[in-house]
């Protein structure tokens, strides 16, 4: 024979079950509605920098590049390229990412990329001089040879 607390027990149970299904159906929402697609419309946005480190090629003169390291910290996020601006011996660049217009109205993907950007400078440099290269905020020097 069952006692009453058993009975009781088994009822809570099943109810907390019916309950827990029942909010699951609730969160799934409507499957009528369409998924969220990225717009035909872009927006561009500095990239998160990881890393900017200089070198020198082997050549004459020499030639200048900086290695950089840009993030993309989600699935929405597209490496778009790069500016460089010189002025006497100070060197901006801005790496620039992409992402859909409508981004706040999408879920993204959690994968984070990096791409690594080898970008010239050209030869033009006074050797013994020295030289800032600033990447989105991150700022570094060299000595030019």
């Amino acid at each position: 024979m069952y006692s009453k607390g058993r009975v009781f027990a088994g009822v809570a149970v099943w109810l907390t079950a019916a309950l827990a299904v029942s909010a699951i159906a609730l969160a799934c929402g409507d499957d009528d509605l369409p998924a969220p697609t990225p717009s035909d419309e872009w927006t561009v946005i500095p990239a998160r920098i990881d890393s900017v480190e200089y070198a020198v090629a082997e050549s004459w003169p020499p030639q200048y590049f900086v290695q950089v390291v840009s993030v993309q910290p989600d699935g929405c996020h597209e490496f778009n390229g790069y500016t460089v601006e010189r002025e006497d011996r100070t060197i901006k660049i801005e790496v620039l990412n992409r992402v859909p217009a409508n981004l706040d109205e999408l879920a993204c993907t959690l994968a984070i990329q990096m791409t690594e950007s080898n970008i010239p400078l050209s030869t033009d440099f006074e050797s013994g001089a020295t030289y800032t290269v600033t990447v989105n905020g991150v700022t570094r020097t060299f000595e030019a040879q």
